[in-house]
């Protein structure tokens, strides 16, 4: 897999990062090693967890993995702190907010201790509060950092200017600072976020990171399952229908059969979107959540699909010709 640089980390990213969202109490775990070992295969070599990810059993299900295969240290992964209450049947508490400080280092030391690591080679706020200053927030990452608990840090679903202030507190202290940066940023658009306190950016958010030392980290990178048409198998809740169902994801959804249809005849839509983020000229990688083994080698395509920067425009929608 091609990678990308992340400041703070020894080695390269892969431009595929694999997911743990969809790691469920009651999905068969024999499915989760089957897609983790498939990703080791092909070359990735970063995880993406959270404490609350799952209902809280992803990091379970990440733990019982390492246990059999002695993958522990030898796969990079990211974790978050500060996400809202999230009970074991997977219903969200927004009002029980958790963005403070002490909440980094419950989350840091929780999720260290659940997966038997000493550290994690990245480690964002799940979530950004705007009357908390970012300097409360940030001074509590660099002393992680500091102790070795955190190789690099960052942010996720944060707003373009609290990042800048956040990078621009963090150079006034000396400190290492932001280094990642993790929204939602597919060739989807939204109507409204799903969650409470979620960020999807458009492409002139994405296209500033050209000029800082802040990687991309994009969750639902694809679309969250619209470039793969989960909606027509009747895959999606409500909510994801409501948000994603409008005339330019639609519009989109074509292009994206046209250029398939041209790439080759394997290719799909969802390899084309994906392709999409990764023919920018951006420093990102792309989360994505396959559900089996299966949909992660079908998802791979994606990686090696070269798209002109004519097609990009044309997919964006801001040109009809390519």
């Amino acid at each position: 897999m091609e990678t990308i640089k992340i400041k703070g980390l020894d080695k390269p990213v892969t431009r595929m990062i694999l997911g743990s969202t969809w790691w469920w109490r009651h999905f068969p775990e024999k499915t989760v090693f089957e897609t983790l070992d498939a990703y080791v295969e092909a070359g990735g070599n970063m995880l993406d967890t959270g404490r609350f990810y799952s209902a809280g059993h992803g990091e379970k299900v990440l733990a019982k993995w390492f246990d059999m295969t002695g993958m522990r240290g030898k796969i990079m992964v990211t974790s978050k702190a500060c996400h809202h209450y999230v009970d074991e049947d997977n219903n969200h508490f927004p009002e029980k907010n958790r963005v403070q400080p002490e909440c980094i280092t419950e989350d840091l030391e929780f999720s260290l201790n659940r997966l038997g690591l000493d550290h994690f080679e990245v480690f964002m706020m799940h979530r950004d509060r705007r009357d908390l200053p970012v300097g409360e927030m940030m001074d509590v990452l660099e002393k992680h950092h500091k102790e070795g608990k955190i190789n690099a840090y960052g942010v996720s679903n944060w707003d373009q200017d609290r990042l800048q202030e956040a990078i621009d507190y963090c150079k006034s202290k000396g400190y290492q600072g932001p280094t990642t940066n993790s929204p939602s940023y597919s060739l989807a658009t939204v109507t409204a976020p799903r969650w409470a306190g979620c960020s999807y950016i458009d492409d002139d958010y994405a296209a500033w990171h050209k000029g800082t030392d802040v990687a991309i980290l994009s969750w639902a990178s694809q679309g969250g399952g619209w470039f793969g048409e989960a909606h027509k198998r009747g895959e999606l809740p409500k909510d994801y229908f409501d948000a994603y169902d409008t005339p330019a994801n639609n519009e989109k959804m074509k292009r994206c059969r046209e250029l398939a249809a041209e790439k080759g005849a394997n290719v799909l839509p969802i390899n084309i979107a994906l392709a999409y983020l990764l023919n920018q000229n951006l420093p990102i990688a792309a989360i994505v959540g396959p559900r089996d083994a299966n949909e992660l080698k079908t998802g791979l395509k994606g990686l090696d699909i070269k798209l002109t920067p004519a097609e990009v425009e044309y997919l964006s929608l801001r040109s009809d010709k390519r």
